[in-house]
């Protein structure tokens, strides 16, 4: 009798620690705890070799108001903004971190938490862009990218392969879909934006080298396509920001004050760049461009600016652990408040994404 109790509690200690290890370390019935009715803006926390990552919701006050755990390693990208599409989020998880073969696309539906996989057979997918009908996604293999088009409706895939080439950015309407690549070519960089139906057929190249490469940060406002370049071929293009005229094709830039041009957002008839070198970690600051009046405001920021949002009249930074709301009164900022974000477990994590919740 002695024996049987001891089997069942041995039985009952590994039901305890399989629950915990399947409920994210710790986290049960994560659904019911989230009140999304206060959800403002949500963080992104992955880990590289684990498969325990995890959205993190706050409230308008930088106050937690619940974490949905996700089974995947290396979800999401700091160099790409989360993608959200009629109240969906859509992201890669690449999978542990030297391996990167999890070759699907995730769905979080932010109202429900319910989620829906992808499936595109690529390594190492990066870059992702949606409309109602399609999700496009880019990767590079062995010097080549692949531009992968998914319906959405019965989930078959097609793609457009573009050689010796690194796509770093895609962006889509409903109508054209618009990729980023660079290749070296005799020590230099040249850097090119294709332009493709929404089937993925080639309507036009464009040479964009003057204005520098390794653009990961691209938006759409009207019929303008507003991009920063991670790095330059020259000195003029490190403080520049390029506008591409999707009506007649042609190229204009915006002249800005500070070095680091990076992630891009509109508030009412101004366009906001943020100021940050993701790779050396230098640099924080905001320009705030009046785009009728062409005024120019550049503020410094205390700290780093990988990612932003916005939400109302407040903008939020994301800088490595923490994240910092500011409210914006014309042209300045006025800081509010900074959290930090805690680990989902105790090992290791990084977060890689900042995205406002529900409508703007």
């Amino acid at each position: 009798m002695r024996m049987n109790n001891r089997i069942k509690l041995k039985y009952l200690a590994l039901v305890v620690i399989l629950i915990f290890h399947m409920t994210g370390c710790g986290v049960l019935n994560a659904k019911n705890n989230i009140d999304l009715e206060k959800a403002c803006i949500c963080v992104v926390e992955t880990r590289g070799y684990d498969a325990q990552s995890a959205l993190v919701f706050y409230d308008e006050s930088l106050e937690e108001v619940g974490v949905f755990p996700l089974y995947y390693a290396t979800l999401g990208q700091i160099f790409y903004t989360p993608s959200v599409y009629n109240g969906e989020l859509y992201i890669v998880p690449q999978g542990i971190a030297d391996r990167k073969d999890e070759k699907k696309v995730l769905k979080v539906n932010l109202s429900s938490l319910n989620t829906e996989i992808y499936t595109i057979d690529q390594y190492a997918i990066n870059s992702i862009s949606v409309n109602d009908n399609f999700i496009y996604s880019a990767n590079t293999l062995n010097g080549d990218s692949h531009i992968s088009k998914c319906n959405k409706s019965n989930k078959l895939v097609s793609e457009y392969v573009i050689e010796r080439m690194y796509v770093s950015k895609l962006v889509c309407t409903d109508k054209r879909v618009f990729a980023f690549a660079s290749i070296s070519e005799k020590l230099q960089f040249k850097s090119y934006l294709f332009i493709f139906d929404e089937e993925l057929n080639l309507l036009n190249q464009v040479d964009i080298t003057e204005y520098g490469y390794d653009q990961y940060k691209a938006v759409i406002k009207g019929d303008m396509l507003y991009f920063s370049n991670s790095t330059a071929n020259n000195d003029y293009a490190r403080e520049t920001v390029g506008v591409y005229s999707i009506a007649d094709n042609s190229i204009s830039v915006i002249k800005l004050s500070n070095d680091y041009p990076h992630d891009i957002m509109f508030y009412d008839n101004k366009l906001l760049v943020s100021h940050f070198d993701i790779v050396t970690h230098q640099g924080g600051g905001l320009s705030i461009y009046n785009l009728e009046t062409k005024e120019m405001k550049y503020l410094k920021l205390n700290h780093g600016a990988a990612q932003m949002t916005i939400k109302g009249d407040y903008i939020y930074f994301l800088d490595r652990y923490k994240v910092y709301k500011y409210k914006l009164e014309s042209n300045d900022l006025k800081y509010e408040k900074m959290v930090e974000i805690p680990p989902l477990c105790e090992n290791y994590y990084y977060t890689t994404g900042l995205f406002s919740f529900g409508d703007n």
